[in-house]
């Protein structure tokens, strides 16, 4: 009967050792987790983004593709006053996603300078 006993406090204890481990691999396998989602972009931001492109290439452009369909309208050799200011945000535009595309700004700033953009054609 005194067997009975040593064998139960063993077994307590080694399900305490199980329980201890397990909890110490599982924080730490949360940890790594959060880790390798804060380097992630933000799905939401990443959405706003993509919004606010086809807004702007409908605007700018007449479609999705991003490819102006229509030639500029020329009157006597000058282009017309919007004509002008859509020519203008067009070439911000694009050197805008050329420096998105390249790795030189962030999220973040793209997302405000899309932002910014959408105001001055809105204007």
């Amino acid at each position: 009967m005194d067997d009975i006993y040593v064998y139960l406090i063993a077994g307590a204890v080694l399900a305490i050792i199980i329980i201890v481990f397990n909890k110490k691999r599982q924080k730490n396998r949360v940890t790594n987790f959060l880790k390798d989602a804060g380097g992630a972009q933000p799905v939401l931001m990443q959405q706003a983004v993509e919004k606010k492109l086809k807004t702007l290439k409908i605007a700018l452009y007449g479609n999705n593709n991003g490819f102006q369909i229509q030639p500029a309208i020329l009157e006597g050799n000058h282009l017309n006053n919007a004509g002008a200011k859509k020519r203008f945000l067009i070439g911000q535009f694009e050197q805008l996603e050329k420096s998105y595309a390249a790795g030189g700004v962030s999220l973040k700033t793209y997302d405000d300078q899309l932002r910014q953009l959408i105001m001055k054609l809105s204007e």
